[in-house]
This record gives C-alpha cells, structure tokens and sequence, in this order.
C-alpha cells in the first residue's frame, strides 16, 4: 500500500514539474505579436485531413474554414467559430462547428463537430495545436488530432 502511495506521488509530482515547465512561470514568458491570420495543416480532428485558414477576430474569437479528405468517404469541408484563452503563446481554443462531407457518387452529408485544442504559437509565427474533437454523425466519435502551420 505505501508503494502504491509513494508511485502515485512521484506521478504527481512528475506531471507537476513537466505542467509548470510546459506553461511555465510569467516571468518568462516570451511576447508574441499579434497576428490576424493562420494557415495550417491539420491530420485527425474535425476534419480528418485538412488544409485550414484561420482568421482573428478579436483577441478571444476566430473563425475557420478548411477544406482536405476524410478516408473512405469523400472531400470535407469544415466551418468553425471558436474562443480562446491564455496568453499568445500557450493558449486553450473550443469551437463548434459543420463538417460536410461528399463523395464522387454525389452522396452528401453534414454533421456537427466540435473541439477543444491547446495552442502553441512562437514569436515567429510556427503554430501547432493538439486537438480532441467530436463528430455528431450516426453515433458521437472522438478524434485526437495535430495541426502545424503559421501565423502571420
């Protein structure tokens, strides 16, 4: 039982260390300028493989589109609000929006989807988001997803 305790403690202690780095203290924190527009790829999440723009429309709102394949059931197109949080750098992202897929036999569809992301953006505009997202289709799906891009 004491060992069990001491591993539960040294797992916590372990993510406590990496969490406080990954977000580290304000002191140092590095400026990131303001930007309106990012372009990025995106593998898994909403749209399953795609091509997305995003644009800014305050510091809190964006809006994106995007466009790619989703395997075994045609083309997909992906329109999502979505609202942040945190600094430039580290930021946490929800959204909610459609995904409307179709094939070559005309066969067309549209669901919901929505995700919640963290966002890591450098000063010199490279971006990459680790996403969850789910689809509203037959039955609700979780999809983990990547993105990297730039913002400029």
């Amino acid at each position: 039982m004491a060992r069990r305790i001491r591993h539960a403690l040294t797992i916590s202690l372990a993510a406590g260390l990496w969490l406080g780095g990954a977000f580290g203290a304000a002191a140092q924190e590095v400026a990131v300028p303001w930007t309106q527009n990012t372009f990025y790829a995106e593998l898994g999440g909403s749209g399953f493989a795609t091509l997305n723009y995003e644009r800014a429309l305050s510091r809190n709102a964006s809006l994106r589109v995007g466009g790619g394949v989703v395997p075994l059931l045609g083309r997909a197109f992906v329109a999502m609000p979505s609202l942040a949080v945190g600094s430039r750098r580290h930021r946490f992202e929800a959204g909610v929006g459609l995904l409307a897929v179709w094939n070559e036999a005309g066969d067309s569809g549209m669901e919901l989807t929505a995700d919640v992301a963290y966002r890591f953006q450098t000063s010199s505009g490279f971006v990459f988001r680790a996403t969850l997202a789910s689809h509203q289709g037959e039955g609700l799906m979780v999809v983990p997803g990547v993105s990297a891009g730039w913002s400029f």
